[in-house]
Order: structure tokens, then sequence, then C-alpha cells
């Protein structure tokens, strides 16, 4: 069976006229391996350590350290108070997570996971997080506290705090001196110049209601915001023009961009994943929506062998239509996918 989904694009006039599309045979993505994860707490992001085959996933106190070769639980990382990301510093060999309850940010080995020192920052709940190798900075974007922390690497201090007047979500820098990142509550993108920390635009986001997961494409300049209304929103990131949206699963979240396969992935807490192929800057087409798990909605992949790492629920969907109340929502399953 073939797929074809037209993309709209924002034109001078405002009237919204369809994009060529193409047909291309399903997605070749499945799961080959499901692993039941230890735990009683729910979870936010995911992070992946390529060098070390270290799976991060944040477990609400803790961050348990899973083996993504073999799904088997190999370290933690305790009193990470309210943790949603972690952000790696492969040079440095640190690794870096938010505590949104705790307002902090753990730094830890990436050797041997110990905690080697703990920054406050300058807003409640850090949330998203962001590590800058180029300027040896983190960034923490700060939900409750509508501010983002800049903290310097090697000192670990914070040297500058962004206010931004509304909530700000997950970010990615474009490795020549920019910040984007979602303003979930505002439906925009926001942009950040690194050196000088300040707040340079704020493009808003038609038809994108709380937009939360952020891919670039560096090459074509094009960022990709997910959208509560399953929508997923493409920006010229050069110039904040609206080019169009893809219809996406259920309450999505993660998203990433491949680079040698032009594939967009966008996991769904409704329990799918969508993946979307591109054929040039403003053609797009949805090739696959696979399912997964209920709320699978965060992801970490590894581009080399294409491998999709999902944390979701410990049943799969349809057996929660039926037995909701015997798998509660914070006994999880790890899937691995990649291509056939």
């Amino acid at each position: 069976m073939k797929k074809t989904l037209w993309v709209t694009m924002l034109m001078a006039l405002g009237a919204a006229l369809p994009l060529q599309a193409a047909e291309i045979s399903d997605a070749a993505f499945q799961v080959i391996a499901t692993y039941p994860i230890a735990g009683d707490a729910k979870w936010d992001y995911l992070a992946l350590d390529v060098q070390r085959h270290h799976l991060f996933v944040s477990r609400s106190q803790h961050v348990q350290v899973l083996d993504s070769t073999t799904g088997a639980l190999i370290g933690d990382i305790p009193n990470t108070q309210g943790v949603h990301g972690i952000a790696i510093d492969q040079e440095d060999g640190l690794g870096f997570t938010s505590n949104g309850k705790a307002k902090t940010v753990t730094v830890f080995n990436l050797n041997d996971l110990k905690t080697v020192t703990t920054v406050k920052v300058t807003g409640n709940d850090p949330d998203a997080i962001l590590y800058l190798p180029e300027f040896k900075q983190v960034y923490t974007f700060n939900g409750d506290g509508h501010n983002i922390s800049v903290i310097d690497v090697p000192s670990y201090k914070v040297i500058k705090t962004i206010d931004i007047g509304a909530t700000p979500e997950f970010g990615v820098d474009d490795h020549s001196g920019l910040v984007f990142f979602n303003i979930e509550d505002k439906s925009e993108i926001g942009v950040i110049d690194i050196k000088t920390g300040a707040l340079i635009h704020r493009w808003g986001l038609p038809n994108c209601l709380g937009p939360t997961g952020l891919a670039l494409d560096e090459k074509s300049q094009r960022l990709f915001s997910t959208c509560q209304n399953h929508q997923l929103s493409i920006t010229d990131a050069s110039t904040g023009k609206h080019v169009g949206n893809v219809v996406i699963g259920e309450h999505p979240d993660a998203v990433v961009f491949d680079a040698a396969t032009k594939k967009i992935l966008v996991s769904n807490g409704g329990g799918t994943l969508t993946v979307i192929q591109q054929y040039a800057s403003d053609r797009y087409t949805v090739s696959q929506n696979l399912p997964t798990r209920l709320w699978a909605k965060t992801m970490a992949y590894e581009p080399g062998t294409q491998r999709v790492f999902l944390l979701g629920a410990a049943l799969p969907a349809e057996v929660h239509t039926t037995k909701a109340s015997a798998t509660p929502a914070h006994l999880a399953s790890l899937l691995v996918l990649e291509p056939k």
C-alpha cells in the first residue's frame, strides 16, 4: 500500500495551497526488541550516549541507565528530584540532568555515572536541557520560570538568565551561533543569539497548539515543531516563514530529523511512531504510522544504526482498552525499533 499526503504552504496572499507530493512505499521500521523496565515512577525524556551504549531514562526522582544493546539496567543517577531531561557533553565526558522540582542541574561523569556537582538554576521547573559544544554552555528551559538559564560548563556557574515571559520548551542549536526553541503557551518559536544571549526573534506557528518537540534540518534550514493538535509545523529557520503542516499522531512530543535518510520521526503518546519522508525542503510524505505503546511520547535516536528507542506502557495499546487498571502508566517497557 502507498500513502500520499499533501503539505500546505502559506503563500504571500495568505492562501494555503498544496505543495507537490510524492508516493513512496510504507517505511520499513519495525520493533526488534522489547524489554521490561523496572521501577514505579513515571518517565520523561530519554537520551543516548552512543559511545558508551548508555540509554538514560528520567524517572521522576532519579535517572536509570540502561545498556542500549541489551536493555539491562546498569546504573542509576540518584537525587534528581523532578528530573526531566538529560544532555550529553562527549568531549568532556559529562552529562547534565534538569531537575524540575529541585530547580537544579546535576552534572555527572559519563564513565562512572557519579555526580560531579549540582548547579542551582535561576528559574522554576527546569525542563528541556541543551548542551552547546561550541560554546561550552548548558541551557535549561525553565517552564514555570518563563526564562532560560545559561550555565558555563568550565565554571559550573549560571552566567545569564534570558527572560521569555512565556513557557519555553525543547530547544536545538544550529552550530552556527543560534538556538531555536518552542514557546509552548504562545505557539511560537523563539530564537537566541548565543554570543549575546539576546532573544532576537519570536515567530508564530499557525495551526499549532502547544508546541513541544523540535528538530532542525541544518542543510535546508527547516524547523519541525510537534503540536498537540496532531500537527507537525514546518518553519524556515532563516526567515521564520511558515512552510506548512503535516498531520501526525495523537499526543506527539519528541521529533528527530535524520540528515542521512531525510526522515523525520515523531513519537506520539497515543501509541504510534509517525515516519515522514522529506523529498525537498518543502515536500513531505507520511510513509508510516507504526503502532508502539501508550505514553511512548519521548524518544532517543541513534543515527548510524537508525535505531529508535521508546519508553511506553508495559502492555500494548489494545490491551489497555480492556485491562487499563492492570497496567498503571508508570509500568514501562523499552521498545527498540530499526528499519527492516
